[in-house]
């Protein structure tokens, strides 16, 4: 059975700093938030910590553990996407 995302020791900002690209889920963890978000504000580039690309179907995602620390210290905002831009 897999353990709860409570039941987990909280992450730190040394992990995320020993990564070189940041896992989604760990991330996720780090910011208090769910994967599936995560993964969506990556893909609609609402986030300034990384990006995701899609080849054919299959979608890879980068999150630069130095941005994503800063993000949660300092509160960087977030952009809007093109799409949210323009519509």
């Amino acid at each position: 059975m897999r353990p709860k995302t409570r039941d987990l020791p909280a992450v730190t900002d040394q992990d995320i700093l020993s990564c070189d690209n940041v896992p989604v889920e760990l991330a996720a963890r780090y910011l208090g938030s769910s994967t599936a978000t995560l993964y969506e504000a990556l893909q609609d580039e609402r986030v300034p910590f990384g990006w995701a690309v899609q080849r054919n179907s299959h979608w890879s995602y980068n999150i630069s553990p130095g941005a994503l620390v800063r993000y949660k210290r300092e509160g960087l905002p977030m952009r809007l996407s093109a799409r949210m831009s323009t519509g």
